[in-house]
């Protein structure tokens, strides 16, 4: 058995963080993915999955409003869901207010 070995750029590489959780859909969830969050099936909007050094915790940001909060606070209330729609590296539109 050969393998074929393709070198690719450092810079063409963007590791991503799971948090080891999956969405509602059963995808997996990483650092960087764009969440949209739902409370009781009414969107809420869109957030940005980020890791945060001095806690050690994965923050959930909202993108529309000014709003932070630790992930593990969304999944302790079981009235909010969540799905991924995409992630910052890939889809930057999401980002948009």
């Amino acid at each position: 058995d050969s393998k074929l070995l393709i070198p690719i750029e450092k810079s063409e590489l963007i590791l991503m963080q799971s948090t080891g959780l999956k969405d509602k859909n059963g995808k997996e969830i990483f650092e960087g993915d764009v969440l949209e969050i739902q409370d009781e099936g009414e969107v809420l909007g869109n957030a940005k999955l980020t890791w945060d050094n001095e806690q050690a915790v994965f923050m959930i940001e909202a993108i529309s409003v000014d709003d932070i909060a630790p992930f593990h606070e969304i999944l302790s209330d079981e009235s909010y869901s969540y799905r991924v729609v995409g992630n910052i590296y890939e889809n930057k539109e999401l980002l948009d207010a």
